[in-house]
């Protein structure tokens, strides 16, 4: 949380030790999606493939129809990345969501955001999310 209360710029990416990007341009490309938007964003999400380290077993969880979406019909749908590093966050929709002054895990964290704004999902898998059981 202290990281966050620090950041200073309209969006924020969170990543995890064990998860690692593939795609070097995704900042830019999620970056270019909520400049150029006609909505405010909430965030910017893409697909990552999930690597399970005990198994050596890799998955993609395809999280859903590229392109924009109403923030609660993406909560409705139910699908999201497996992980919070594969999405650009709007700064100012976490603001709204209350989250300079509490932790929230992942899954709340795509919801409460979702509130305060549209969601753009990329059909590209930018990264690989790993997992140890």
């Amino acid at each position: 949380m202290l990281g966050l209360n620090k950041a200073r710029g309209k969006y924020i990416v969170f990543m995890d030790h064990d998860d690692y990007y593939t795609d070097y341009d995704f900042f830019t490309k999620a970056i270019n999606i909520h400049e150029n938007a006609n909505s405010p964003l909430a965030f910017v999400c893409a697909n990552a493939q999930i690597h399970n380290a005990l198994m050596d077993k890799r998955t993609i969880l395809d999280i859903g129809q590229p392109g924009i979406i109403d923030g609660i019909k993406f909560i409705m749908r139910g699908s999201k990345p497996p992980s919070v590093f594969p999405t650009v966050f709007s700064a100012d929709a976490l603001r709204q969501a209350g989250f300079y002054d509490k932790i929230i895990f992942d899954t709340l964290t795509y919801y409460q955001a979702a509130l305060h704004g549209y969601v753009y999902i990329m059909p590209d898998i930018i990264g690989i999310y790993r997992i140890y059981g």
